[in-house]
């Protein structure tokens, strides 16, 4: 799956970066966001093959409450109707707490903060193993 996009949606670009490091010596291009309006941007221009996102995000592109991760994700499958890419959230807070909103936007994979590296590539390359078999 080498020179699939990824966008990393994070606020914090210490987590960006080191995300974005590793998935680039996996041969994955490395897209980059830190709040949703360039989020969007990036996937209207950029059209990225996976989505990591953060829960807590700053910059709503409307008027409005500052947006989430899961708000994003639902926002995106309102724009673009054919738009089903996989999302892995990451969030330094507990997955229990938001088990119910990640089922619920699809995501195929939650990571709590500290991210464990190697487990998130493995859940990287799945999802994009498991995304390409179901366009085939």
């Amino acid at each position: 799956m080498k020179g699939k996009k990824i966008l990393i949606l994070d606020d914090d670009p210490v987590v960006v970066k080191a995300l974005g490091i590793k998935l680039e010596k996996q041969g994955y291009t490395v897209l980059s966001a830190t709040n949703a309006e360039s989020a969007l941007r990036s996937v209207r221009t950029e059209t990225p093959d996976l989505l990591i996102v953060d829960i807590h995000l700053p910059g709503s592109p409307i008027e409005g409450p500052e947006w989430s991760g899961f708000t994003l994700v639902q926002w995106l499958e309102r724009l673009y109707q054919d738009w089903r890419k996989p999302v892995i959230i990451i969030s330094a807070d507990d997955p229990a707490r938001h088990r119910e909103a990640t089922q619920r936007v699809g995501a195929v994979a939650y990571f709590q903060k500290p991210v464990d590296h190697d487990a998130l590539l493995a859940a990287v390359a799945s999802a994009l193993n498991t995304s390409a078999s179901a366009q085939s």
